[in-house]
């Protein structure tokens, strides 16, 4: 059993980061295969959102917890 499978905390980060990665690829494929304006915004909003939360969950990973910022790890301010 390792780190993550204790720690709640720790596990929930790591499967955030990986759902937030799979959003951001989609939205890739979006940007760069269709045309439709508002599914474009979508994507370009979904894409910007979804790296800071990636950036700021890895970041608390890292520092063992220490406080993300104003921003929840989603990327949305409170």
């Amino acid at each position: 059993m390792g780190p993550v499978d204790r720690d709640p905390d720790i596990a929930f980060a790591g499967g955030m980061i990986a759902h937030h990665r799979g959003a951001v690829d989609m939205a890739r494929v979006e940007l760069s295969h269709h045309n439709d304006t508002q599914m474009r915004a979508l994507a370009t909003g979904v894409t910007t959102a979804h790296e800071g939360g990636i950036a700021a969950m890895e970041r608390w990973m890292r520092t063992g917890g220490q406080p993300l910022s104003t921003k929840d790890p989603s990327g949305h301010a409170h």
